[in-house]
């Protein structure tokens, strides 16, 4: 093996001495390159936002942020910055799930990472709406595809926040099945502050929200609204009809669903209500 080694370009910054490998220390850093780079450009970018313009020091936790490698690569890109490393710090993220734990309300904030959304689909406009992203049902054409924004990226969440979409639906001529089974809307992210459609780049199924017809049965002409409430550890879903005030409860479900074959486009959205 000894032999081989010597034979190879890399002689100089690799050998084989007693059963073991011996790098040279910089061709050995070249292992972290990618992921200290990647760690580095993702720390620019939140950097670069307005929240953190004032930032003075980058608490480093984690088992990788161990790593002499790691620290070095963010001292050195950030020197005006404080680089703090803790004792620890490998346990610091089971630590805090442990605290988190015995104190949920420990974290009363979040920072959404993306843009989350619902499908809603609109009368169609043709000022407003590309007719290659519409269908028509009957004699009414609509928009499809829609992006509802309900939290935006970078947007500060707290707990027991809420965020309300108000919709629509006609159920005139639906069948007993169609009026008393769950509405289940498709949820989406998204990379972008303000996406329009859920075909937008970078808009990704996230799962499903689900709805059940409050009081069993959905009206023919159906008007209310959905209220998303931030929890501890996830998010509220729950329906109010805006004539009788009857409210439902729902879900959201966070794995793709599966789309049946010849789907009608406004099956897993609503119509949204522009009152």
């Amino acid at each position: 093996i000894g032999d081989i080694f010597n034979e190879l370009e890399t002689r100089e910054k690799v050998c084989y001495s007693d059963g073991k490998l011996n790098y040279a220390s910089e061709y050995f850093r070249k292992f972290f390159s990618s992921s200290v780079q990647s760690i580095v450009d993702e720390v620019k970018r939140v950097l670069k936002s307005k929240r953190c313009s004032e930032v003075e020091y980058i608490l480093m936790v984690g088992g990788f942020s161990e790593s002499e490698i790691v620290r070095d690569g963010i001292k050195m890109t950030f020197p005006e910055i404080r680089v703090i490393n803790p004792e620890d710090a490998s346990l610091s993220v089971l630590k805090g799930g442990v605290l988190f734990g015995h104190d949920p309300d420990t974290v009363r904030f979040r920072v959404c990472p993306q843009s989350y959304g619902m499908a809603m689909h609109e009368y169609f406009n043709p000022k407003k709406h590309d007719l290659s992203k519409s269908c028509k049902v009957g004699n009414t054409q609509f928009a499809v595809g829609c992006f509802e924004k309900i939290f935006e990226k970078d947007e500060i969440v707290e707990v027991g926040q809420k965020k309300t979409v108000r919709v629509a639906e006609d159920f005139t001529g639906q069948s007993e099945k169609m009026r008393t089974q769950n509405k289940e809307i498709e949820m989406y992210a998204s990379a972008a502050k303000d996406p329009k459609l859920i075909s937008d780049p970078g808009c990704t199924l996230q799962g499903i929200i689900v709805v059940s017809p409050p009081g069993g049965r959905w009206p023919e002409k159906m008007k209310g609204k959905i209220t998303f409430k931030v929890t501890v550890t996830g998010i509220n879903v729950s329906f109010m009809d805006r004539y009788t005030k009857s409210t439902s409860g729902g879900e959201i479900k966070f794995s793709e669903p599966k789309p049946q074959a010849g789907e009608n486009p406004l099956n897993r959205s609503f119509r949204k209500d522009d009152l």
